[in-house]
């Protein structure tokens, strides 16, 4: 099969890697994807390994220019081998030259194809929450139908609560800025601004190779609602995934953060993730706590986006980069700001990603020692 991994945009290679890594082949990548060649065993570790990835899809139908037209498409598809008939179908159209209504009803006409292709017994009105979603995406004359395998967006790890911090990073986001920098858990690991502990938690997940999605309940992927779902290896791919977990690693990451609510937030979530003995949560203003060190140092600088904020945002951003230049000399450090910020943490980084957060334009830079 051919899979989709969707990503977001400027991670791609990030994506690649943790593809490669697990033996995936026919690797493409794309602006907010990465495609592969796999097989069933291989698209069950894709969705509970990979860290950086957003949804991992299976593409049914994938034409780079002079695409036929959808619903011709949707007539030949063999959607009685991959849909169940007691599970209802969701499509959805992203066509950025239609309105919302004709993509409405568009979607509506597609789905009908399909669920009479597959049989479908489930009335459309009743609501299914294992529903299987079937993805259109067309881009002048490109066109890809993909049925997603993963069900609720693979940043959502499962530990987090709602979160009271200004701008929670997204963990996928966090894990693969994290596997840019180079976190392995070979060397401390801090972050001077935690918030709600995010990229502590992930980095804790990295050094102990713990698989992101581990602790999803049973029935939680789409993959396991889908036709031809391989329970057997299924379980082998969660069994193998466990025993690969490393011991405890030599350090402990930390994090700190001038807002005690964002503190008790982390300390819970770290809890939830199952790792809150290994990690370590503490009042501190990243412009004078002593890290110790060196090691892997990550921060994601506030943006001050109102423009009461602006200044403050960018008078930390200078202050950030003079202890970059001095205290954190011997530091690997990776800094997400604004890409209006770039400039005011001052040097010359190493690297440079160009990522979002949000529908905020970002930039990660990342400097290391003997620059």
């Amino acid at each position: 099969m051919r899979l989709l991994v969707a990503v977001p945009p400027g991670l791609e290679a990030i994506t690649r890697g943790e593809l490669e890594r697990i033996g995936a082949g026919a690797i493409d990548v794309a602006h907010g994807a990465v495609f592969c060649d796999a097989d069933a065993t291989l698209a069950y570790r894709a969705n509970l390994e990979l860290r950086s990835a957003s949804r991992v899809l299976e593409v049914l139908f994938h034409a780079e220019r002079d695409a036929p037209d959808v619903h011709a498409v949707f007539a030949t598809l063999p959607w009685a081998e991959r849909l169940r008939a007691d599970r209802d179908v969701v499509v959805h159209v992203q066509d950025a030259g239609v309105d919302n209504t004709h993509a409405e009803r568009e979607a509506a006409a597609l789905r009908r194809v399909a669920v009479e292709g597959a049989r479908v017994v489930r009335k459309a009105a009743t609501s299914d929450p294992y529903a299987i979603t079937i993805n259109v995406h067309r881009h002048r004359d490109r066109l890809t139908v993909a049925i997603d395998t993963s069900g609720s967006p693979l940043h959502r790890r499962g530990w987090r609560r709602s979160s009271t911090h200004k701008a929670p990073l997204k963990e996928n986001v966090a894990a693969a800025l994290l596997l840019a920098l180079g976190v392995d858990g070979s060397l401390p690991f801090v972050d001077p601004c935690c918030g709600s502990g995010t990229a502590v938690i992930e980095a804790t997940y990295i050094a102990l190779d713990k698989a992101p999605a581990i602790h999803r309940k049973k029935g939680e992927f789409a993959f396991e609602w889908l036709r031809g779902f391989d329970a057997r290896a299924w379980r082998g791919v969660q069994d193998a995934a466990r025993a690969r977990r490393k011991p405890a690693p030599l350090h402990v990451a930390r994090g700190f953060d001038l807002d005690e609510r964002a503190l008790a937030e982390a300390a819970h979530d770290a809890e939830q993730a199952r790792i809150g003995h290994q990690v370590k949560f503490a009042p501190g203003d990243l412009r004078a706590v002593d890290l110790g060190g060196p090691g892997h140092l990550f921060a994601n600088l506030p943006y001050g986006v109102r423009l009461e904020d602006h200044g403050r945002a960018r008078a930390l951003a200078q202050q950030f980069g003079d202890r970059l230049r001095s205290d954190w000399a011997s530091w690997h450090v990776g800094v997400l700001v604004p890409a209006t910020l770039l400039a005011d943490l001052g040097g010359a980084p190493t690297r440079v990603l160009r990522v979002r957060n949000g529908a905020l334009e970002c930039a990660f830079a990342i400097f290391t020692p003997n620059r």
